[in-house]
């Protein structure tokens, strides 16, 4: 009988080393990131380090003025799972690039509420940022070259802010900025040389869009902005379609 209860105890032991070896990672493989598993990893910023899906699996609410997620390398999917990352401090960027060069990073799927900058990904050439409800970030999105922007619903409301000019998206050259609800910044909508912006709604903000090298800006609705375009307006630019009634 001894012989089968440690045998069962071995098997039980076995069983709960898989599930516990698998608990990080979802059926179809990706990471899952949550309070959890972050407090396991050294706490925030959580680092992604390697290629590959991640996505998480609770709500985060990051203490203080740290940093939420750094992604440190190329090939990143970073999926929010339609959970919120909110910050019980002020200050901070919720998911960055320190600065470091990467390219076909992904980030979609949930809201992002109270940070200094929401996405910070300026030297990401290549990414994609989607389907995002960001909320009184100071700065909402910031992407590099080729960047695609869309299906995000951005707003700033603070009246008080502790920073002036907060700025919705700013995207680097050829980039792509569709569908996206922007109002209430002092800058809606930056653009970098050879950026197609279409479809977007841009109300109640000081600027609409800006830009200062050639864009074309087809088929957005603009209104009650303080000016909706600034910038070169020379013949290099299309300008087509955007109502602002």
């Amino acid at each position: 009988m001894s012989r089968i209860i440690t045998a069962l105890w071995g098997v039980t032991t076995l069983l709960f080393m898989c599930v516990s070896a698998q608990a990080a990672t979802s059926l179809d493989g990706a990471t899952l990131v949550n309070e959890v598993t972050i407090a396991a990893s050294g706490g925030h910023p959580y680092q992604i380090t390697q290629p590959g899906s991640y996505r998480l699996s609770s709500n985060l609410t990051v203490p203080g003025s740290l940093n939420a997620i750094l992604i440190q390398a190329s090939g990143v999917t970073l999926d929010l799972g339609g959970f919120s990352i909110t910050e019980s401090g002020s200050g901070g960027f919720t998911i960055w690039d320190e600065g470091i060069i990467h390219a076909g990073n992904s980030v979609r799927n949930g809201s992002i509420t109270g940070w200094e900058a929401a996405i910070f990904l300026k030297s990401c050439s290549d990414c994609t940022v989607q389907q995002l409800i960001l909320g009184n970030n100071f700065d909402a999105i910031t992407v590099g070259v080729g960047g695609l922007v869309s299906a995000n619903v951005l707003g700033f409301g603070i009246v008080a802010a502790l920073k002036t000019d907060p700025e919705g998206i700013t995207v680097a050259g050829n980039s792509v900025v569709s569908g996206n609800t922007i109002s209430g910044f002092a800058s809606g909508l930056e653009l970098g040389p050879n950026t197609l912006v279409g479809g977007n709604i841009i109300t109640g903000n000081g600027v609409g869009i800006s830009f200062d090298d050639p864009a074309n800006v087809v088929g957005n609705f603009l209104g009650g902005n303080g000016k909706d375009f600034s910038g070169n307006t020379s013949s290099d630019n299309m300008f087509n379609n955007n109502p602002n009634s």
